[in-house]
């Protein structure tokens, strides 16, 4: 793992850790300083990793979105009131997030393990989950966390024959 890829993995694990609530200004203060200063080192890596992205997509639009969104965030002036101060951090917080899973996800090839949320080359998908009327998701696992929970790899697992599978009927064909 390169340089910037330590550092994205180091603010990711240290924004995971604590996210303790804010209740003062001047811990606002403190926690705004540290978070801009976060995402001013995390945006050049993010914008060498759209580099990466294919020129087409929804992926390149939404980095760039993502992009264009945190340097509106630093930018923005506050007004000296703690609901602005608490609303800032939050943003901060949620661009740093954002910014740091670009550069390892998109600028590393790494993917984000469900169950320890850290950042692997080994990571392998294990389920799909399936939802209604929203999107799904799909929940990847490490090496140390497939072993530890017994996990089979998606790919890997044994698929049910299709005889067994019972079509579905339409309730009025029983009446």
């Amino acid at each position: 793992m390169n340089d910037a890829a330590r550092e994205a993995a180091e603010i990711l694990r240290v924004l995971n850790e604590q996210t303790p609530c804010v209740t003062t200004s001047d811990e606002a203060a403190r926690r705004t300083t540290k978070l801009q200063e976060w995402a001013r080192a995390l945006l050049p890596q993010a914008r060498q990793a759209l580099g990466k992205v294919a020129d087409e997509g929804s992926r390149r639009e939404a980095i760039t979105h993502i992009i264009g969104w945190s340097l509106k965030t630093l930018e923005r002036r506050l007004r000296p009131t703690f609901q602005d101060m608490i609303w800032h951090v939050e943003n901060l917080t949620t661009c740093c997030h954002l910014l740091a899973d670009i550069v390892l996800t998109v600028g590393e090839g790494r993917v984000l393990c469900s169950w320890c949320k850290t950042h692997a080359h080994d990571a392998q998908l294990i389920q799909v989950l399936e939802v209604g009327s929203g999107p799904g998701c799909a929940l990847s696992a490490c090496a140390p966390c497939r072993k530890r929970y017994a996990f089979t790899p998606l790919p890997d697992q044994p698929t049910l024959p299709t005889q067994t599978l019972v079509p579905l009927r339409r309730i009025t064909d029983d009446l």
